[in-house]
């Protein structure tokens, strides 16, 4: 399992973070957020849930493998 930071968005004083998380399953989407004008970028949220962006079936081909 690998995970890649994808992107990072800033707005105002909170910093969010994407990233794509790969495994034997396929690729998943994982974002955090935190207030970056706190002491030490305080977590504000984080969201874990993990969305298969990409599922490929066995027998077929796809861009991914």
């Amino acid at each position: 399992m690998r995970i890649l930071p994808f992107a990072t968005i800033s707005r105002r004083s909170t910093v969010t973070r994407l990233h794509l998380m790969t495994s034997f399953n396929g690729i998943y989407a994982f974002m955090e957020s935190y207030d970056a004008s706190k002491q030490a970028g305080e977590l504000v949220m984080r969201l874990e849930k993990l969305e298969p962006l990409h599922t490929g079936k066995k027998g077929t081909r796809s861009p991914m493998n």
